[in-house]
């Protein structure tokens, strides 16, 4: 009970909650970007702070091993979303990489 009691303490202290919020429009912004680049492979972008889809026109079975290639772990359900939920501590600089590598995967 200590463990969790001071976990949630730095959480508050460190306002994690709006830190999410505000890292996860940031996210979605650069997710536009990409839907734009790519309106054929990606059908739509949706989440809410940090627990983010990506919905893609068409399965793509390649991609997850694609981008585990170049180091970024995602996850494929429903055969054609793309589920990131990311740490609570990712930084803009981390979130530019995984947008990079998407779209390096993507246009592959």
């Amino acid at each position: 009970c200590a463990v969790a009691l001071a976990v949630l303490d730095f959480m508050q202290s460190e306002h994690m909650a709006d830190q999410a919020a505000k890292k996860g429009i940031y996210f979605m912004q650069k997710l536009h970007e990409l839907k734009a680049q790519y309106p054929e492979l990606i059908a739509d972008v949706r989440g809410r702070g940090l627990i983010i889809g990506i919905e893609l026109a068409a399965p793509n079975s390649d991609l997850v091993a694609k981008c585990l290639a170049k180091g970024l772990i995602i996850n494929v359900t429903a055969g054609k979303v793309i589920r990131l939920v990311p740490p609570l501590i990712i930084n803009k600089e981390e979130i530019d990489k995984v947008c990079a590598i998407l779209a390096e995967c993507l246009g592959a």
